[in-house]
């Protein structure tokens, strides 16, 4: 016997549950390419002043429009309270590189130390960037417990390392 509905009639198809979304980081890939180019070209710095950190809420309220976005914040709201707490430390951290290197990048003189802080501060998003893609495309299975603290650690001896700590 097939599925079908509870009075016996046509069968019908289960929604499929709602997923989280990458897009949230279309925010930090922007602004990780516009940190690369800027090394070269000192007149991307307004764009990164520009930059404003968004949360995964933020985010897609202000896109509302995409047809997944509500689809998206159900997905967020329904994840375990420890597994969206790991993913917001990983975001808050993820803030707090971009802030640093857009900071450092406007104190630094010559081209070659901004690309030496674009190339360190790059590297270390990037990372920070695949790791909360896998948990997005896992829908929060793929996590580990990232420490805010830790995290910022790795961050103030980046910028120590330019002076600007």
């Amino acid at each position: 016997m097939g599925k079908g509905n509870v009075d016996g009639g046509m069968p019908f198809a289960a929604e499929p549950a709602p997923s989280l979304s990458t897009d949230f980081l279309n925010q930090y890939n922007e602004v990780l390419m516009i940190v690369e180019l800027a090394a070269d070209d000192a007149e991307l710095m307004e764009t990164l002043d520009e930059w404003q950190p968004r949360s995964y809420r933020q985010h897609f309220a202000k896109h509302a429009q995409l047809r997944f976005a509500d689809d998206a914040l159900r997905a967020y709201e329904a994840l375990a309270p420890e597994r969206r707490l790991a993913f917001e430390n990983l975001r808050l951290a993820m803030d707090d590189v971009v802030i640093s290197t857009i900071r450092a990048l406007k104190q630094a003189g010559e081209a070659e130390e901004r690309a030496a802080i674009a190339a360190a501060s790059s590297s270390l998003l990037r990372r920070m960037i695949e790791a909360a893609a896998s948990f997005i495309r896992t829908e929060g299975r793929d996590w580990r417990s990232f420490s805010h603290t830790e995290m910022q650690g790795t961050i103030d001896r980046l910028m120590a390392h330019w002076g600007r700590g």
